[in-house]
């Protein structure tokens, strides 16, 4: 298993940090958000499966936990953005 983050958004009003692991053929990722503001929290994964990129955004709104999954994954991203899916987004890392 290999436990990742606090990964902020660039101007440090949320977070991201979880954990990633494969097992069977299958990889798993469990993430928890956390901000404190009116405005919400967004994670992006970006993750290479089965030739091809695949991403995909979750948003939340103060405290939230989310897990997900997929087969035939070999690489897997992610950042997280404050305010809007596009802005004050933190650095990408690579996390499997």
């Amino acid at each position: 298993m290999h436990n990742w983050g606090k990964f902020y958004s660039s101007n440090h009003k949320a977070y991201t940090f979880g954990s990633t692991y494969a097992s069977h053929g299958k990889v798993y990722t469990k993430w928890h958000g956390k901000e404190s503001t009116p405005r919400l929290g967004y994670v992006w994964f970006k993750y290479y499966s089965n030739g091809g990129w695949h991403t995909f955004s979750r948003k939340w709104d103060g405290t939230h936990s989310e897990s997900w999954s997929g087969r035939g994954i070999t690489k897997v991203y992610t950042y997280t953005c404050w305010g809007s899916a596009s802005t004050f987004c933190g650095k990408v890392y690579r996390i499997y």
